[in-house]
């Protein structure tokens, strides 16, 4: 049974679209575990089929991490830590920026295109209001952005 299922693809923690790819990954991954019944194992387990399957490059960037003691052996931690890797704070103006910018390519199907601006949209923190910004003054911002 084992020898039947695939494994996840090599990840590549430097890619161009390293954090959207890391979301599918890391699902991939999950599932792997799952269908080779290691998915309750113990982090160690985890640990080492997560670094043996990723890549040996992004494998490789794992080793420069820095991991208090405490956490080093420590799955969830370690997933953490590479999700913050691929996806640094995003700079709210250029990701609303590209978001609006995004037009339709000629042949370009809808649906194609609609699945883009939904992917772009998800780094805009449209709901993300804060005390010092409301969403009036956010798409105040943006509109003026917009004509820069």
């Amino acid at each position: 049974m084992v020898s039947l299922v695939k494994l996840p693809p090599d990840f590549d923690m430097q890619g161009q679209n390293a954090a959207t790819e890391w979301k599918f990954w890391k699902t991939s991954f999950k599932d792997y575990l799952t269908a080779i019944g290691q998915h309750e194992a113990p982090d160690k387990i985890k640990l080492s089929l997560l670094r043996n399957i990723i890549a040996t490059e992004s494998a490789r960037i794992m080793s420069t991490f820095t991991i208090p003691e405490a956490e080093i052996r420590k799955y969830d931690y370690i997933l953490g830590l590479i999700g913050k890797y691929v996806n640094p704070k995003a700079n709210e103006c250029f990701e609303r920026y590209n978001f609006f910018k995004r037009i339709q390519k000629e042949g370009e199907s809808f649906g194609h295109f609609l699945t883009d601006l939904r992917q772009l949209v998800k780094s805009c923190n449209h709901n993300d209001v804060d005390a010092y910004h409301s969403a009036e003054d956010k798409a105040l911002r943006d509109n003026i952005l917009m004509d820069i």
